[in-house]
């Protein structure tokens, strides 16, 4: 019997941060909301804190750079450069209607 591919879910999309006009795949709907952070945040720190800046797990059409997203055997949302070129590691960690 051959094997068969379990059912994706479906995708959601939504505006690139950088360019409103363009759409982009936000991904499956549990990671919708996180990408959609990832976005924001990227966005936010681009514009008023760094050019340098790299993220993971979205496409978007402000520029990467070369710098590392990871430290220490763990992986993070997204990295820039500060003003005096320390690396800034955030992870993104999102709690859907906390009460």
């Amino acid at each position: 019997m051959p094997r068969t591919k379990p059912p994706s879910s479906p995708s959601f999309f939504t505006v690139d941060e950088n360019f409103r006009i363009i759409k982009i795949k936000a991904g499956p709907r549990l990671h919708a909301i996180h990408n959609r952070a990832v976005m924001k945040l990227t966005k936010l720190i681009y514009d008023h804190l760094s050019k340098s800046v790299n993220y993971a797990h979205v496409q978007s059409t402000i520029p990467k750079s070369p710098i590392p997203i990871s430290a220490q055997g763990k992986y993070y949302d997204i990295s820039y450069l500060d003003q005096d070129d320390n690396l800034v590691l955030i992870e993104i960690k999102i709690v859907k209607n906390p009460e």
